[in-house]
Formats: structure tokens, C-alpha cells, sequence
């Protein structure tokens, strides 16, 4: 459990994006830091557009893998930034369409499942 301020989001990793996280095991911490800003200030995303309508694209840089992207979902209702897809520039718009359209087909965006939070 952590402590939270009042002003704080929540960042939940869904399923999908779980398995993101181990390709980046030998700068986790530092992914954890840069995604990290969601919580403070969860518009830090650029908005995308098209079939990606309603998501937003973090960008950052990790040493030793260049530029990376995290797309999300911002679910202001419960303050929360659901993030769905964490990877390489390269593919990245391709592989968050396709998670994208397999999130929109499962109720309540997943939540109902056991949440990872970050």
C-alpha cells in the first residue's frame, strides 16, 4: 500500500502491458521514474488521433534504448492513467492500435480485473 496525495492519479498497468516491462529489466527503475510523472500531471502525453482517439502517447528516452513511448487511457472519473502499451518507437502506433481495439472490446477497460498498480 502506498500513501498517496490527494492530487496524485493512480497508474495501473494493465495485463498487457506487464509483459513490456521485463524488456526493459536493466532500466526499470528509470522507466518507473519517467512514467512516473503521469501521477502529478496525467496530460504530459500527447493526444492522439484516429483509430488511437482517446489515447495518449508518453514520450521518453531510456539510456541504452533510445526512444520510447507509453500509451495510456486517462480515466479521470477514477483518477487513474491505465497503461496499456510500454515499448520502442519502432512499431509502437501499430502494436497500441491493436491493444487499443482489444481494451475497447473488454468491459470497464479491464479494471475488474486484479490492477497492477505502479
Amino acid at each position: 500500500m502506498s500513501i498517496e496525495e490527494p492530487n496524485q492519479w493512480s497508474i495501473v498497468v494493465a495485463r498487457t502491458a506487464r509483459k513490456d516491462f521485463v524488456r526493459f529489466r536493466s532500466v526499470t527503475n528509470d522507466l518507473r521514474q519517467k512514467i512516473g510523472v503521469l501521477r502529478t500531471n496525467p496530460d504530459a502525453g500527447e493526444r492522439l488521433e484516429g483509430p488511437l482517439e482517446g489515447v495518449l502517447a508518453l514520450k521518453f528516452s531510456l539510456k541504452g534504448t533510445g526512444e520510447c513511448r507509453a500509451a495510456y487511457l486517462k480515466l479521470p472519473d477514477n483518477r487513474i492513467c491505465l497503461l496499456f502499451l510500454v515499448g520502442p518507437r519502432e512499431n509502437f502506433y501499430r502494436e497500441a492500435e491493436r491493444r487499443f481495439e482489444a481494451l475497447q472490446r473488454r468491459e470497464n477497460h479491464g479494471l475488474d480485473d486484479e490492477p497492477n498498480l505502479m
